[in-house]
């Protein structure tokens, strides 16, 4: 039998923690001797605590209580991990509802492949009427399923993402000083990369995103990516020469000598189009021919401009701010 700790930060989101607890306490326990589940409260403006006193746990689940100033979710996970009582350390973020095998599907993971990272997949929870937005996001986001069982990668998501302890006894899983959401992302899969760590990918390895699935809420995520890479590439550079970050970061940032005319005009024509009252006018025109006229071929087109747009924007944005702090 095993054992696992289970850290969730969270900020301002009482409702949906307390369903995500509730699936973590449906989970399969065929595998476990002891399942602690420590709830990190990153200085939310209503104390999570009482919420969890409500909770019916029952052997092997036991629940934690921590509660810190806002410090960002890099800051919250790593101490949740330092506290931790088990070696396997599985975080899931407060939006994630986790199929019944989630749990047990990580433990299996690091016993096939010890000294590892293991993460999943964390698909849009499927709507009672599908529209054109969420078929969009929904391929925007999906994986091969011809092959559930562990694959060998250099990426990572941190929604569904567990490690060993003892891989990183210095507590500093993810970088604390990166406060932006995803710049932490951005900065670990570097770091792993260029220590050379294995990490393994399972799509079988599932829970519910509980994001909403809508144009807003995809431009709203973009632009704040946008500012978690500008933030990464600020205080972490060698951060964006990975792969999965570089050409996102290089055809995004300012116009630079080194780029081609074709790359300048680009950048000149997005940065019209990124300009905080044009965005919202396309973002508000997309929405309405999502009414009127909500057929995936008019509406997709759309939705890629709209998605590199806002995350261009942010990167503009992110990197003027941090370039006056730094």
């Amino acid at each position: 039998m095993d054992s696992i700790s289970i850290v969730i930060p969270t900020y301002n989101r009482p409702d949906q923690l307390s369903n995500v607890i509730d699936e973590l306490l449906k989970s399969d326990i065929s595998l476990l001797s002891q399942a602690e589940i420590i709830i990190v409260d990153d200085g939310s403006k209503l104390s999570a605590e009482k919420l969890l006193l409500d909770k019916n746990v029952v052997d092997p689940f036991s629940l934690k209580y921590i509660r810190q100033e806002n410090s960002g979710p890099a800051a919250a996970r790593n101490n949740g991990f330092r506290h931790a009582s088990h070696n396997i350390v599985l975080f899931i973020d407060d939006d994630i509802l986790a199929f019944p095998d989630m749990v047990k599907k990580h433990i299996e993971g690091h016993t096939l492949y010890p000294d590892s990272i293991i993460y999943g997949y964390c698909p849009y929870e499927v709507p009672a009427t599908t529209t054109p937005a969420y078929r969009f996001l929904e391929k925007l986001a999906s994986v091969n399923d011809d092959n559930n069982g562990f694959v060998k990668t250099t990426a990572i998501a941190s929604g569904n993402i567990s490690v060993e302890k003892t891989m990183f006894p210095d507590g500093e899983f993810y970088k604390s000083s990166l406060r932006t959401p995803v710049a932490e992302e951005f900065e670990l899969m570097a770091r792993l990369s260029e220590q050379k760590r294995n990490i393994y990918f399972n799509s079988s390895i599932r829970g519910w995103h509980l994001q909403p699935a809508t144009i807003n809420d995809k431009c709203k995520q973009e632009y704040k990516y946008g500012i978690g890479i500008a933030e990464v590439s600020i205080k972490v550079p060698y951060s964006v020469e990975h792969p999965s970050l570089q050409q996102l970061y290089y055809q995004n940032r300012r116009i630079d000598k080194a780029d081609s005319l074709k790359t300048r005009t680009k950048k000149f024509f997005k940065s019209i189009i990124a300009q905080k009252w044009s965005r919202n006018f396309l973002l508000k025109m997309t929405t309405t021919f999502e009414k009127i006229l909500p057929f995936d071929g008019l509406l997709f087109p759309l939705y890629r401009l709209l998605a590199g747009v806002f995350v261009f924007a942010g990167i503009r944005d992110g990197l003027k701010k941090f370039e006056k702090e730094s």
